[in-house]
Formats: structure tokens, sequence, C-alpha cells
């Protein structure tokens, strides 16, 4: 399973970054410790598994967002292109 990602952009404060991922077809889990994202799906499609069992389908232009804790499995289907939004917890956030 090959996974690349491209940064557009990161705030001064390198707290927020924009960018590109993409991810071939497999299984993984994945956590969100210490950071939000909000993603949306340009390409592809996977089935997203939440740690509370709650399956989300993700197809083309389809929006996800994982608060800080969020933990769940992912199973791609096809080949997944999709656009995030990263928000870093800063000290004290």
């Amino acid at each position: 399973q090959r996974e690349t990602t491209r940064t557009l952009w990161q705030s001064p404060d390198g707290l927020v970054e924009v960018g590109v991922w993409e991810c071939d077809p497999g299984h993984f889990t994945a956590t969100r410790e210490g950071y939000d994202e909000v993603c949306q799906v340009l390409t592809g499609s996977a089935t997203v598994r939440t740690e509370g069992g709650e399956d989300v389908e993700l197809r083309p232009g389809a929006t996800l967002a994982m608060p800080a804790g969020w933990r769940g499995t992912w199973q791609v289907h096809e080949t997944l292109r999709k656009v995030y939004v990263v928000r870093t917890h800063g000290t004290g956030a």
C-alpha cells in the first residue's frame, strides 16, 4: 500500500496545513492525536469505520471531519485522493 502527501500551504505558526493525500487500495488503522482534520474526497472510494462502529462511505465529493482523538479503520477500495485541512493543537489548546 502506497501513500503520498503533498503540502500545499502551511500557516506561519505551523498549526494549520492544507494538502493533498493519495493512497492505494488497502486497509489500515488511523488516529488523530493532537490535531483535527477535515477532508474532501476528490477521486476514488473507501469505507471508514469509526471506533464507535459507524461506517462512512467515501466517494468523490464526500466530506469527513475527524476531531482530535478520533480513531478508526480505513478500507480503500479504489486509489483515493483527498484534499485536507489539519489544525494541530498548540500548547494550551
